[in-house]
This record gives structure tokens, sequence and C-alpha cells, in this order.
């Protein structure tokens, strides 16, 4: 991410850059979309409002929770744009691939479905890209590598699917 920080600066913006809670040089050892939102919600806040949201990985799910307004306690926080680079689109398929990962059985799976509920508000199958894009139809750039290898391109696939405002690359 530096490097696009370093060239957007460059091209003369301001770049406001949020290091998750748990995550990279911050604080803490959990990260969850509830408080990657509020991070997000107190940086605009504080910085905002932000022409573009721009996010890695985790990071473009959680700008499009924060735009979407998606996590109960936190109001979604107004952008011009988003930019998702590979970024998971479906946390149901994600914990999914996580329980399978980690052999959990039904009871254990449902127990972390109901911890996301929990700490979000929201039931885990409100957490699909499409649908939350379908709803905020602002311009919507999704970014992936075919080959990638810890992100499956599908997940941009169907980010893409959301309508004409969501364009894929």
């Amino acid at each position: 991410m530096r490097a696009l920080i370093a060239a957007h600066r460059a091209a003369g913006f301001r770049v406001v850059s949020v290091d998750l809670p748990g995550h990279g040089g911050s604080t803490g050892r959990r990260l969850n979309m509830a408080s990657a939102v509020g991070a997000v919600r107190a940086a605009a806040d504080w910085f905002g409002p932000f022409a573009a949201m721009v996010g890695h990985s985790f990071g473009g799910a959680v700008a499009i929770n924060a735009a979407v307004g998606s996590v109960k306690g936190f109001e979604a926080v107004p952008t011009e744009r988003i930019v998702a680079i590979a970024s998971p689109s479906s946390m149901p398929n994600l914990f999914r691939k996580f329980g399978k990962h980690f052999h959990l059985g039904p009871r254990s799976q449902e127990s972390v479905n109901r911890q996301v509920q929990r700490l979000t508000g929201r039931a885990l199958h409100d957490f699909e890209t499409g649908d939350q894009l379908r709803r905020l139809p602002i311009p919507t750039l999704v970014v992936h590598d075919k080959d990638d290898a810890e992100v499956a391109v599908d997940e941009a696939i169907l980010a893409a699917g959301a309508g004409g405002h969501v364009r894929c690359t």
C-alpha cells in the first residue's frame, strides 16, 4: 500500500491511511469487521469526507462495509468512490472456508456465525459485497489477479455483478 499512498500524495491528494486494529503496527491482537469499520468511521470523523476509500484484502471489504453502514452503531462513511483490491466479497463463503480449513463442526461454525451477529448487529449472510454494492450505487473499482492464491478471483466476479457502477479489472 505504501506505493499507492506515495503515488496519490505525489499527485496532490491528501491520504489518510488507517492501520486497522490488531493488524499491521496497531495495538491489539484481534481484528474483526466491527472494530475495523469503527476505525474507518473514526478516521472519517477526524479527516473526512473522503473522495475515495481504497482497501486491500480485508481492507477492501472493510471499505465497502464502512460505506454501506453495515455495522450497527456506526453511521455510513460517505465517499465518492471505492477501490477494493484482492478483497473477499462473501463473508459467508470466507467463514465456510475457514471452518473447513480448521475442521469446525456444525455447532462450532454456528457459534462463529453468532459471534459475527453479536459483534456487528447483523447476520453473517448480510455481508455479501454484491448485495451491499447494489444498495450503494457509487463508482467502485474491483481489482483482482486471476492467479491470486489467497482470495479467489471468483470473489471479484461476485462483486462485479452488483451493477454498472462496479468495474472489475
